[in-house]
């Protein structure tokens, strides 16, 4: 199978493993890899928001040219008193950005500190993915369900 066969996540994920970008994958893109079968059109991930992981991060979402959904730069990714201030003052709890076309989104989870997990590998076609394990998902999903309630 090419890489121009695999949807659009598995060649993401791909070049995130080529960047090395430190990331883990949750909700329903996760749900799907511990093997639950659902549709999803989004790809909710944790990210390490250190300055160089958000530079080879913003590589990625240039090269598959994703914009976001609201007006900001990317590079403030990196800027904690930046997420803290989207967090309280506008309620950001997910930074989205979509294809052209609006078929699949990327969304970058604010919520959650990347160094507090420690994401299992699943290896796809050679290419290992991190994804938070059963346990912890399910645990967040009851906590957003909380949240929305």
């Amino acid at each position: 199978m090419s890489e121009i066969d695999y949807p659009p996540f598995f060649v993401l994920l791909r070049r995130f493993y080529e960047q090395d970008v430190k990331y883990f994958i949750i909700d329903g893109f996760a749900a799907v890899l511990h093997g639950v079968l659902r549709a999803t059109f989004d790809l909710d991930v944790v990210v390490d928001f250190s300055e160089e992981n958000v530079k080879k991060l913003i590589s990625v979402i240039n090269e598959f040219n994703l914009k976001p959904t609201v007006p900001i730069n990317p590079t403030e990714m990196a800027d904690a008193d930046k997420r803290k201030k989207w967090r309280e003052e506008k309620n950001t709890k997910v930074l989205n950005f979509v294809d052209t076309e609006g078929i699949y989104r990327l969304d970058i989870v604010l919520l959650y500190n990347y160094a507090d997990f420690k994401p299992m590998e699943i290896v796809i076609d050679e290419i290992p993915v991190y994804v938070v394990d059963k346990e912890t998902l399910i645990g967040m999903k009851k906590m957003l369900v909380g949240m929305w309630i």
